[in-house]
């Protein structure tokens, strides 16, 4: 049978395997149908036999998504069930008793999980046994509702009594006295039909087994591991609220995770268990057992599920620093501090220089999260160059864009003034000419014949050099007549 991701109802039938319908061994099978059939199961029989069929009726739960009524008839109960869509759900079927006297009381109740997968048939097994009913107890008194019902006292009174039986004493006041003394007293030797000593009678068997039901009751011993979590989110810390039900003496706790992941517990010898999610592809179940010890008696294991709803998350990346200064030529490396994908899966890397930077960086380049680049000279002294590089990484789904920033210094040193002369000429002939000149004169950022001169004379001089403009980088002296 085919079907999408659209909503879909679940049948719930009987196995066409099987001979006859629910037997203590037999099971039933959910199976996935179109919106708008019926589904039918079969009541099970510890149900059946426990209680009066006209005061009993049907429920199914998907995902603790509210219960559906089903209506029972003769021994199957029908009804539409939605909601189911694709994916991990967990199905629950229960059966109540309904009167004016004691009101709606649950007697049975099945939870199963199952997986839904679109273009699939989906069938989810339920056995008799998957049917719980000693921890539904109204009135707290260590027996459950249905039997309760099925051997005639109240499930809402904890007060009233057991039930009488007319082939055996309710208790020792009711043995014979003769009865004792023939088990106890008798010591000559048996004549014609009497009983020697070491041989108890069947009605003295019957006195003695009586009263020592009575004065020793068993501890009640009955794990609920909680109700499902449905909702759980990736890096959640969930709890987990166990409980022993109707407990009769000291309770001790023992949780274990049934799966195959590690998964680090807390409280496991506590009422409550915890532990953290992690971050997954796909979402997850996890499924944990409790088992409760009460007194000297240890419980079957209960179990309870956690649905992690996952979701893939982007890429984590960061630089550190996000912003360096660098000089104008440094060959520059940029690579990030971290990158890595929160699943694990695999990731691919592309650099851009920022759309705003005020100019192009020519040999800019990258080899997955490494980029290279000359950094540029500032084209106005004393300013830096700011420039802005973009890292996008990308799991196939979704992509991180992270930014790094880049400081070029303006460089812009102070200039080393150079005077070069003639032939290095050091002096001349009297009203002769001396060319000076600043032409070799040094600067980090510019060249000579860009940078401005102002010449000066050291000293008074008390004659003209014939100088008419010292602002140049060249100048002629002429020296005077002395």
């Amino acid at each position: 049978m085919k079907f999408s991701a659209r909503t879909l109802a679940a049948a719930l039938v009987c196995s066409a395997l099987l001979s006859g319908c629910f037997n203590k061994s037999e099971k039933q099978e959910w199976q996935v149908e179109p919106e708008g059939e019926q589904s039918s199961f079969s009541v099970p029989q510890k149900v059946q036999l426990k209680v009066e069929a006209e005061n009993l009726s049907a429920q199914v739960q998907v995902d603790l998504d509210g219960w559906q009524p089903l209506l029972i008839s003769g021994d199957t109960a029908t009804g539409n069930v939605s909601g189911i869509v694709e994916g991990n759900h967990r199905i629950s079927i229960r059966f109540m008793y309904t009167t004016p006297l004691y009101g709606e009381l649950v007697l049975a109740e099945a939870t199963k999980n199952v997986q839904v997968i679109a273009g699939t048939s989906t069938r989810l097994e339920i056995l008799e046994s998957d049917y719980i009913l000693n921890i539904f107890d109204e009135d707290s008194d260590g027996i459950s509702n249905a039997d309760e019902i099925e051997q005639g006292t109240s499930p809402i009174d904890p007060n009233d009594p057991p039930p009488t039986s007319s082939s055996a004493p309710s208790s020792l006041n009711e043995v014979s006295s003769s009865s004792l003394s023939s088990v106890v007293s008798s010591s000559s030797e048996p004549g014609p039909g009497d009983i020697p000593s070491s041989v108890t009678s069947s009605s003295s068997l019957s006195s003695t087994s009586s009263s020592t039901t009575i004065s020793g009751p068993v501890d009640n011993a009955v794990a609920f591991a909680g109700r499902d979590i449905l909702d759980a989110k990736e890096g959640d810390l969930v709890e987990i609220q166990g409980d022993a039900v109707s407990p009769t003496a000291p309770v001790t706790y023992a949780w274990s995770y049934t799966g195959i992941e590690n998964v680090e517990l807390s409280g496991v010898d506590t009422d409550t268990l915890s532990f953290q999610t992690g971050d997954y592809l796909q979402s997850q179940i996890f499924e944990f057992e409790l088992v409760v010890t009460v007194g000297e008696t240890v419980s079957a294991p209960d179990t309870v599920i956690v649905v992690v709803t996952a979701d893939n998350d982007a890429p984590v990346v960061s630089f550190f620093p996000a912003e360096r200064t660098v000089a104008p030529g440094a060959t520059v490396g940029l690579v990030p501090l971290t990158h890595a994908d929160p699943e694990g899966q695999s990731l691919t890397y592309s650099w851009e220089p920022s759309a705003l930077n005020p100019l192009t960086v020519d040999d800019f380049s990258f080899d997955n999260e490494t980029a290279t680049f000359t950094a540029p000279t500032p084209e106005i002294a004393n300013e830096s160059l700011t420039l802005v590089f973009e890292l996008t990484v990308s799991d196939g789904v979704n992509e991180t864009v992270q930014p790094v920033t880049v400081i070029v210094t303006g460089g812009n040193e102070i200039p080393v003034a150079d005077i070069t002369t003639a032939n290095d000429a050091t002096s001349v002939d009297e009203n002769s000419t001396l060319v000076l000149s600043g032409a070799d004169s040094i600067d980090d950022y510019t060249t000579p014949e860009n940078l401005s001169y102002q010449w000066a004379l050291e000293g008074d001089v008390a004659f003209e050099l014939g100088i008419t403009d010292w602002t140049t980088q060249d100048i002629t002296v002429v020296a005077p007549n002395l």
